[in-house]
């Protein structure tokens, strides 16, 4: 018999058969960590499951005393986060966008709010010192947050041609606080008084916005680029085709500006379209400019077309009519007149008469408003106008004349307002135009339509703050 003792073993079978077990028992080892961590985890989301739960059902399961002052809390508690909520969305409303974004604001932070103070309100004495400094922190960091992004100029450009502007924010303060002098009256009623005219926000025809692209420059000698993009909605049927010729500044000194897009000359032209038209524009930036500075201001000017279009209706009826019947439908007694604004644009839109409705037999006066929004001004201002048209559809309120138009068919038109004659007559802050309308009611109530339309050109001012960085920048 054979001594199989004897025969060489393979060396390259040898060792990896005996290094097997040792790999297995090193996965199966990371096996079970794995399972042990998961296993961790899901008892410390069960432990935190549970508090949540027994926190939650704590006003039904604990002692009489505990429940009485859990139950008693919670209201108050609930009601003084929804106000903390509220008043932090006023505050940052005064930097938004329009008055659906403002209630929307308000009401998530009143109902996040509401959820803090309910959780709060869990908490004995020594775990509600704990809550408040976490609160505090939290709104600290945001507010530090919020202050370093408007003072490095990378503030999201969704906050819109009117910001941010802490001048833009006092404005309105100091507006809503004027309404307690009492010694103008004019301006107490304003405030406090009911108004005829009804004011809302609508979707711009045309829209505008700039976008800077360059948020930092790093120093070498050499010039350099600052790059934005325009984009503009500019609807089909509504919107006009228009012209701009954007100018760059860096520091408040105009510097070379190029721009790329579609052009006519060395204009950007934009066209009715149905899709979002783009162009970009570049500010040429000298060296100069940039030694030993940690940061600059760009500033993009540019003169925009707006269009303001706005229907009121009215109704007219005899005097007699008026004073004797009594179940006139209650219609036409409501609104005085109508102002329209869209967001991020300073100027409100407006038509109307400023007396009872409805209109008796007689002359009465209409008034056309372009009203500067409070809180704009040094932000865009009216740089001309090119038409503004008025017109009544309606046999019982014909328009008989307005000051300074010319009738064209069945509308009063005025055409070509220049920027000397603007700053001659101080339209910079608005107007008021007047028309005088002849009415000729009949026993029975008529509908009348005013209608106007206004197309302006106003300047459009947009600034970022961009970092500079380099061996020579300063610290």
């Amino acid at each position: 018999m054979a001594d199989n003792s004897s025969q060489p073993t393979n060396p390259a079978v040898t060792p990896a058969s005996s290094s097997q077990p040792g790999k297995l028992s090193k996965a199966a080892g990371k096996l079970s960590k794995a399972a042990s961590g998961v296993a961790k985890a899901g008892r410390a989301l069960g432990g935190a499951g549970k508090t949540v739960i027994q926190i939650a059902a704590s006003p039904y399961t604990g002692t009489t005393s505990r429940k009485d002052r859990i139950l008693t809390n919670v209201p108050g508690f609930g009601i003084f986060g929804a106000g903390i909520g509220i008043l932090l969305v006023i505050f940052l409303g005064l930097f938004g966008r329009g008055t659906a974004a403002f209630i929307f604001g308000a009401i998530l932070c009143g109902v996040i709010g509401a959820a803090i103070g309910l959780f709060w309100s869990y908490f004995p004495k020594a775990g509600r010192s704990i809550m408040i400094s976490i609160t505090l922190i939290v709104f600290l960091a945001f507010v530090f947050v919020l202050i370093g992004y408007w003072r490095t100029g990378i503030m999201p450009a969704y906050f819109g041609e009117a910001g941010p502007k802490i001048g833009y924010g006092l404005a309105v303060i100091g507006d809503k606080l004027s309404c307690f002098n009492f010694m103008n009256d004019e301006k107490f009623r304003e405030c406090w008084m009911p108004g005829g005219w009804e004011t809302e926000t609508q979707e711009e025809i045309i829209a505008i916005d700039v976008q800077f692209k360059t948020l930092d420059l790093s120093y070498d000698g050499k010039e350099k680029e600052v790059r934005a993009e325009v984009q503009v909605n500019n609807k089909v049927g509504e919107g006009t085709k228009f012209t701009i010729d954007p100018k760059c500044y860096i520091d408040n000194k105009q510097v070379d500006t190029e721009s790329f897009g579609t052009k006519e000359g060395d204009m950007l032209v934009f066209y009715e379209r149905d899709i979002m038209q783009k162009a970009t524009i570049v500010c040429k930036v000298p060296a100069d400019f940039l030694k030993d500075k940690n940061r600059i201001k760009a500033k993009i000017e540019l003169t925009r077309p707006v269009i303001h279009s706005i229907q009121w209706p009215a109704y007219t009826i005899e005097k007699e009519s008026l004073e004797k019947n009594e179940n006139l439908p209650a219609e036409i007694f409501e609104g005085e007149g109508k102002m329209i604004g869209y967001a991020g644009i300073p100027y409100e839109f407006g038509i109307g008469v400023e007396e009872s409705v409805p209109l008796t037999e007689g002359k009465h006066s209409l008034y056309i408003k372009l009203k500067k929004k409070v809180g704009y001004s040094g932000i865009s201002e009216v740089k001309q106008i090119n038409y503004l048209r008025v017109g009544s559809i309606g046999e019982t309120a014909p328009l008989s004349n307005c000051e300074g138009f010319k009738r064209e068919g069945d509308v009063f038109v005025i055409k070509d307002i220049t920027e000397e004659k603007i700053k001659a007559e101080k339209i910079q802050n608005g107007k008021i135009f007047y028309c005088e309308v002849d009415v000729s009611p009949e026993e029975d109530p008529q509908k009348v339509l005013f209608k106007s339309e206004i197309n302006y050109l106003v300047g459009f001012k947009k600034e970022q703050d961009v970092l500079i960085t380099g061996t020579s920048a300063t610290a």
